[in-house]
């Protein structure tokens, strides 16, 4: 005995031994020969670039089976996604089945253990999903939906099969951002377990989820807010006949909890389903727990009465290829609901509601959504509502109304919201019932819709918001019209009172027609300093720094004229009366007519179109008219005029403009100053140089003393191109000098100015004629005999900038000292006259040949300009094409939704691409028809 008791030890021993052995032996092994499968398999499917930590292999963790750990492992993009987490996890665990190792059949994958995996999945605005990862083979080209491969060859089995019976993630977090929808969820603290045998043919599934938090947006609503979730799924699957039968399933979303029972079964392509959903309690507070806003704000404390019942039947078949969708029965009521937060002193009371949907799949035509009841008292004020709506593709009608009265004050009461002083009562009498064919011919005599819309003693106070108050406010609908017909509003003090009416609002609303209206304001004064004193400091709007807008793209189906008074204004530092404005938006394009206000002493008018519909060339044209403005007052409000007009500092006078330009809009929808080009016309009886550097350092030069100061008579004419104001020549008188002036100017404060100056010797400045009795003793030091004439000549030109000016003056149109011999040698230029003439001819002759030179090399550039739009055209439009295709036919196989969707957002890439390649077609004329302008201009300069 004792000898058998050794021998089963001795052997127990040796295989405990051999185990121990294998456990340190077997990954050394096949550690090498399993890491270059796996990372070999997933760099040859994904368009991406995989990144792994450590890795392992062990048989402790799942004994005996054999265990393969990835660290620290993840995928980031490349291209425009470049170096951007697609996914990543902290480890992540296969389970091979141990006797695969050593099979030649390939190895088998029992489990997969994932923990704290992040995955972040971002879908453009041009629809280029940052997860689409895998690139195309030669076994993706396809012909009517099957794989093309040669005749006769068979597709390699996989080295890697899969034999899973569990499914692990832990402390997971998944970010889903669609920006061409407008649809953002985020989950955080996500643990899901499947497990069963998913290599049987029949086999029983549990899948249990938990998430920490679930956010969810879309259209810009949050639908939930850090929402809590637990849920369970018990499946009896078929997986050899695709049939799946519900056992206890229920999903519980904060406090509400839906049951699922059921079965789903797959046909081909299509789903056959026969599903019902309840609910599977029936307090109200439950329900409660699904709105945001309440959830959040002390959900816990809640008073809530009152029961609610959901119930829903799902049946029927999905075929896409048929348009079918399952019949879908729902009913949701609230009996008797109240609410009443503890530290609120309002409550709601008597909630009711009955509602019903039922969609049929064969004939969406036949779907109806009737909500029979909607009734709540908050402050002893009832408010009703019923709506019911039928025959929604065919000819939507709807009978709605909506009766009542609610205290804001009660409201802001009964639940917590982030909003101060809320005040005011809305007293509602709205009826609707029609259809849309009733709107579509116009027969507006068929159609109720009539009611009106009532608000009075409104107040509101938000953070970073002036305080807003409405006195009252009557808003009357018809089928024809919707009318303001009183606003009495006042925003930080300032009163405003508006009226209006919109016509045509039903075909706008349903079928997105025109919408037509006009709105008059009046106020007796608004101080916008006072109302922007209320908001952060980063958001206000000032001379020096606007807040950045991007260009704002208007709706082409709306016109509306907005006519405003207000008798003072003030934004400092600019004090305005009178200002009246006539603003016009129709078809895209807004209008300022007849716009204006006194001001600074004059006053202003403005005629201007901002026009966004050219996305690649959005323009502002406008007209301005300035009567009788004060220089310096108008420098030191306007920063346009700084910028255009550097050298008006130090400048007094008043001063009347006529300016039309255009410009290119930028951020803030402001003109953008270097891109203005135009033309215009200043006028001023007298302009006084007051503290002018550069008329200091002009009398400095020419020793002017205390000579006047004042420019007599200006009327100039200018220019505006290229970041610089052109002056015309013009004449004006300064004291007893007269003065022809012409140059330019930059935004730079460059300045570019010719000044003439013709002077009676009598009437010299001590300085000047102090300066000539210099110049008079410096000729005859050269031999020159210099007689002083009755008018001295003298020319100034002015360089350099406008705080540091370079002033370089000369006699009879020269500079420096040879001006003087220049000046005294005037007859001996009238005596080589005679040649000039005679060589007029052949200068001519040259010019004309130039001239057409010019004209040729301008055709050329043009016509390549056009040449290089209309290939750039085409490549747009072929890229949209190409485009369009893939959105088709990566939809081909997800529905007949899907396929739809994927048709429309197609054709208005193609519409998009289009308008771009005709537009930059457009601006190539445009620019062709530029250059051969200024080339006739260059040509007819050269001729004369």
């Amino acid at each position: 005995m004792k000898k058998a008791l050794r021998v089963i030890l001795r052997i127990t021993g040796i295989i405990v031994l051999v185990l121990l052995l294998a456990a340190i032996i077997i990954p050394v092994l096949f550690k090498d020969r399993i890491k270059e499968k796996v990372v070999s398999m997933a760099n040859e499917q994904v368009d991406a670039e995989l990144y792994i930590g450590d890795f392992g292999i062990t048989l402790f963790r799942n004994f005996p089976n054999l265990t393969f750990r990835l660290k620290e492992m993840g995928v980031t993009g490349v291209g425009m996604f470049g170096g951007d987490t697609l996914a990543s996890v902290k480890s992540f665990n296969l389970v091979f089945d141990i006797s695969s190792v050593f099979s030649e059949s390939g190895y088998r994958i029992t489990a997969i253990d994932i923990d704290r995996p992040v995955v972040n999945a971002i879908i453009p605005e041009d629809g280029r999903a940052n997860y689409d990862i895998v690139p195309l083979t030669e076994e993706d080209v396809t012909a009517g939906g099957e794989t093309v491969t040669e005749e006769g060859t068979e597709e390699d089995e996989s080295d890697l099969a899969f034999s899973l019976k569990r499914f692990k993630i832990s402390n997971g977090g998944i970010s889903y951002t669609d920006e061409t929808s407008g649809m953002k969820a985020v989950i955080s603290d996500l643990d899901m377990m499947l497990s069963g045998n998913m290599a049987a043919g029949k086999t029983d599934l549990l899948l249990e989820t938990d998430i920490g938090s679930l956010d969810f947006i879309t259209g810009g609503v949050r639908m939930l807010n850090r929402a809590e979730i637990h849920a369970v799924f018990d499946v009896i699957a078929d997986l050899e006949n695709n049939s799946y039968l519900l056992g206890e399933n229920s999903i519980l979303i904060n406090a509400m909890k839906l049951v699922f029972s059921g079965s789903v079964e797959l046909d081909g392509e299509d789903i056959v389903s026969n599903l019902s959903i309840a609910t599977a309690d029936t307090e109200f507070k439950s329900l409660l727990s699904m709105v945001p806003a309440v959830y959040m704000e002390g959900y816990e404390g809640l008073d809530a009465t009152g029961s609610f019942k959901l119930e829903s039947v799902i049946k029927g078949r999905y075929s896409a290829a048929d348009s079918l969708l399952p019949d879908v029965n729902l009913t949701f009521t609230v009996s008797d609901g109240g609410i009443a937060y503890p530290d609120l002193p309002e409550s709601i009371d008597n909630i009711n509601i009955a509602a019903a949907v039922a969609v049929d799949g064969t004939e969406p035509d036949r779907t109806v959504v009737d909500i029979k009841q909607f009734h709540f008292e908050l402050a002893g004020n009832p408010f009703d509502m019923h709506m019911q709506l039928s025959t929604p593709v065919s000819n939507p009608a709807v009978d709605a109304s909506f009766t009542g009265s609610i205290d804001m004050e009660a409201l802001a009461g009964a639940v917590p919201v982030e909003m101060n002083n809320l005040k005011g009562v809305i007293d509602m009498a709205l009826g609707v019932k029609g259809s849309m064919s009733m709107v579509e011919e116009r027969d507006f005599d068929s159609v109720e819709a009539s009611g009106s819309i009532k608000m009075s003693g409104f107040e509101l106070g938000m953070d970073d918001m002036p305080p807003i108050g409405i006195d009252q406010a009557e808003f009357n609908f018809s089928p024809q019209y919707a009318a303001l017909d009183k606003l009495e509003i006042d925003i930080a003090g300032n009163a405003i009172s508006l009226t209006g009416r919109l016509q045509n609002y039903l075909p706008f609303a349903l079928k997105g027609e025109t919408l037509s209206g006009t709105m008059n304001l009046y106020s007796a004064y608004i101080d916008l300093d006072t109302i922007l004193s209320y908001m952060p400091v980063d958001t206000t709007v000032s001379a020096e720094d606007t807040v950045a807008l991007s260009v704002i793209r208007l709706p082409e189906n709306v016109d509306f004229e907005f006519l405003s008074l207000i008798d003072r204004f003030n934004y400092s530092p600019l004090e305005a009366s009178n200002l009246k404005g006539n603003i016009i938006l129709r078809e895209g394009v807004l209008m300022i007519r007849e716009t204006g206000l006194q001001t600074l002493g004059g006053e202003v008018a403005l005629n201007a179109e901002y026009d966004p519909r050219d996305s690649l060339d959005v323009r502002l044209v406008s007209g301005l008219s300035i009567t009788g403005i004060g220089i310096n007052e108008s420098f030191n409000t306007f920063n346009t005029i700084r910028q255009l007009a550097p050298v008006a500092a130090g400048m007094d006078g008043d001063v009347s403009v006529d300016f039309d330009f255009t410009s290119q809009v930028g951020e803030g929808m402001m003109p953008l100053t270097e891109s203005i080009s135009g033309s215009g016309r200043l006028r001023s009886d007298e302009i006084q140089l007051v503290s002018s550097p550069v008329y200091e350092k002009i009398s400095s030069v020419l020793q002017f003393g205390d000579y006047s100061n004042t420019f007599k008579d200006v009327d100039v004419n200018f220019e505006v191109r290229d970041g610089r104001v052109y002056i015309k020549p013009f004449d004006t008188k300064l004291g007893d000098m007269k003065v022809n002036v012409s140059g330019d100017h930059g935004l730079d404060q460059t300045i570019n100015y010719l000044m003439k100056v013709e002077v009676p010797s009598s009437k010299l400045p001590p300085g000047m004629s102090s300066v000539l009795t210099g110049l008079a003793a410096s000729a005859a030091m050269l031999g020159v005999e210099y007689y002083q004439p009755e008018i001295i000549k003298m020319n100034v030109k002015i360089g350099g900038t406008v705080k540091d000016p370079e002033i370089r003056p000369s006699l009879g149109g020269e500079e420096g000292a040879s001006g003087v011999k220049e000046t005294v040698k005037e007859a001996a230029k009238e005596a080589v006259q005679e040649q000039v003439e005679e060589v007029k001819e052949q200068v001519t002759d040259r010019a004309a040949e130039e001239a057409e030179k010019i004209l040729v090399e301008a055709q050329k550039r043009a016509d390549m300009v056009k040449v290089e739009a209309a290939e750039a055209a085409v490549k747009i439009r072929e890229e949209a094409d190409r485009n369009a295709q893939k959105l088709i036919d990566e939809a081909a196989d997800k529905g007949m939704l899907a396929r739809m969707a994927a048709e429309r957002a197609a054709e208005a890439l193609r519409k998009e691409a289009d308008k771009k390649a005709t537009q930059l077609e457009e601006e190539a004329a445009r620019q062709a028809d530029k250059i051969m302008e200024e080339a006739r201009e260059k040509a007819a300069d050269i001729k004369g």
